[in-house]
């Protein structure tokens, strides 16, 4: 069996001639069939890419023995019992199946395979069991795959007794609470144009957004971005946003919307105004808008 993550999704897992394989990945047999100090192959095997880590990398718990990958060295020996058999029916239907496994081996039992990646640190355990472990790892893809890959040329036995079954794959990513990047910014516009506030933000699983105006939440208000249309002086105020995951919620700092409302004459000068020659003659003007407002009267134009 074979199980790993960080490949782009259309790659075969294997190695040899025109083998594609990326990611980090581990393949382990289920009858302790690998030569225990091979250098091409293993019972419990760790790849980087199309590149099988040697016995002497330091990357398998077992140590950095010539049969680190085996499953007679002491390590497998001691998490994996001996002596399991084939199940009554397969010995029925293929008489060929007798005996037991090896020590140190996987076959004819459930386990619980975990992957699990933090940084660029890639662990392998079976069992809770840690087998190997690669750091400094790179990624170019995120994509996770389980297979099943005969490693040899040739079978020994009947091409049936050569399976294996995966039930219950679960992908997990570790959470991760939310961090605002980049806040919401000031605006000032006229009335009855657009104001547009935006925000981004990072978390696993990836973050919901609630936009408030002067404290209060806003309905629907629910994306990275939220627009004020039609702005009027009643949407002048403070907006902020509220970034949740489950792994708790961080709020922005306030961004301040201004509306600036154009000048406007609700009261106009009175006509006509008529003195006596001498006289001084008033014209007032009643104006409403954004302060400050400046004055230029015209004569006759």
């Amino acid at each position: 069996m074979t199980c790993g993550l960080g490949t782009a999704g259309n790659r075969v897992q294997w190695t040899g001639t025109g083998s594609t394989a990326d990611g980090c990945w581990f393949a382990a047999d289920g009858e302790g069939q690998a030569s225990d100090t091979s250098t091409t192959s293993g019972d419990f095997c760790a790849y980087v890419g199309t590149s099988l880590q040697g016995s002497a990398t330091g990357v398998y718990a077992a140590g950095t023995d010539s049969t680190a990958k085996g499953n007679t060295d002491a390590y497998y020996v001691a998490a994996f019992p001996s002596g399991l058999s084939a199940p009554a029916l397969q010995q029925a239907n293929y008489a060929q199946q007798t005996g037991t496994l090896a020590q140190g081996t996987l076959g004819f039992a459930w386990h619980e395979v975990i992957v699990a990646r933090r940084g660029s640190t890639v662990d392998w355990a079976i069992d809770g069991i840690r087998l190997a472990t690669i750091t400094n790892a790179t990624f170019t893809a995120s994509n996770v795959f389980v297979g099943y890959w005969d490693s040899y040329a040739s079978l020994s036995d009947n091409t049936n007794l050569s399976f294996g079954l995966v039930d219950n794959v679960r992908v997990e990513v570790p959470v991760a609470a939310p961090i605002i990047t980049s806040l919401p910014q000031n605006q000032t516009v006229l009335q009855g144009l657009n104001a547009a506030f935006t925000v981004a933000a990072s978390g696993a699983p990836a973050p919901g957004y609630q936009w408030r105006f002067n404290g209060a939440n806003l309905a629907g208000a629910n994306a990275s971005g939220y627009t004020v249309m039609n702005a009027q002086p009643t949407n002048a105020g403070s907006y902020s946003v509220v970034v949740t995951n489950s792994g708790g919620s961080v709020t922005s700092t306030v961004a301040t919307l201004t509306v600036n409302v154009p000048p406007w004459i609700p009261a106009p000068p009175q006509s006509p105004v008529v003195v006596t020659q001498g006289a001084n003659a008033a014209f007032c003007v009643t104006v409403a808008g954004t302060a400050p407002l400046s004055y230029q009267w015209r004569f006759n134009g």
